[in-house]
């Protein structure tokens, strides 16, 4: 059995991001030698700081499908950032969009709560822009050749790249086997569909992903990740 599991909302508190509460979980699975692969829209500046911080050394995902990680090299599947900006500035003048590029560190730690060190990990970015739009900038991105993505807090801009097809790559180079999926939001809808069993975590005020639940008849609901682990892979 394989976790791949998305990060804010799930693994981490979606107001605080602490992963306290699953340490037991988490070393449960350790002990059982179930890998545990973090599929996020985080930097892999951040996601290794995470891996270090939770003692994770199997492969990760990271800005929403934009490579995957593994042990001995990796696969760039995104679109490089320099180009990802030059496409945003042309979005940005259409829709007054505003990005993590024009945002100081200080504006986007009062923005998402983090702290400045995090977030100097998570503007260094390869692959993906994160922004705010008070419009769906959808269509806007799709006429400049590329792809927008609505997470918990944030739009993501990247290039013809998702979770999905990143979970998939990741299980060809490093061998597959029975899959279970977590997310929390549409940004994990990709995710999901590769794998074999679905978990949608809830949200602060206890409802689930519109989008998730809409298209996955077999979605399993849990309230938190760890009931979700015990609910499949550590399930009697």
């Amino acid at each position: 059995m394989i976790v791949i599991t998305d990060l804010d909302g799930c693994l981490l508190d979606a107001r605080t991001y602490s992963w306290e509460a699953h340490r037991e979980t988490l070393a449960d699975l350790k002990r059982r030698a179930v890998p545990v692969v973090f599929c996020t829209s985080k930097t892999r500046a951040e996601t290794e700081a995470l891996r270090r911080e939770m003692g994770n050394d199997d492969p990760f995902i990271v800005e929403s499908g934009g490579a995957v990680v593994l042990r001995d090299r990796t696969i760039v599947l995104g679109t490089p950032y320099p180009e990802v900006l030059f496409a945003f500035d042309q979005l940005k003048a259409a829709t007054g969009a505003r990005g993590f590029s024009d945002m100081t560190p200080e504006e986007i730690a009062a923005d998402c709560g983090l702290t400045i060190e995090r977030v100097r990990l998570a503007k260094q970015r390869e692959y993906d822009e994160p922004f705010r739009c008070a419009v769906d900038p959808t269509a806007q991105a799709v006429a400049l050749g590329f792809r927008c993505s609505k997470g918990g807090r944030y739009w993501h801009l990247h290039g013809d790249t998702d979770k999905g097809k990143a979970v998939r790559a990741l299980l060809r180079a490093a061998g597959g086997g029975p899959t279970v999926g977590i997310g929390d939001s549409m940004l994990d809808l990709h995710l999901l569909e590769a794998t074999d069993v679905r978990c949608a975590i809830a949200r602060p005020d206890g409802t689930h992903d519109e989008v998730l639940e809409a298209n996955f008849p077999d979605l399993r609901r849990f309230s938190n990740w760890s009931e979700a682990i015990l609910g499949t892979v550590l399930s009697p």
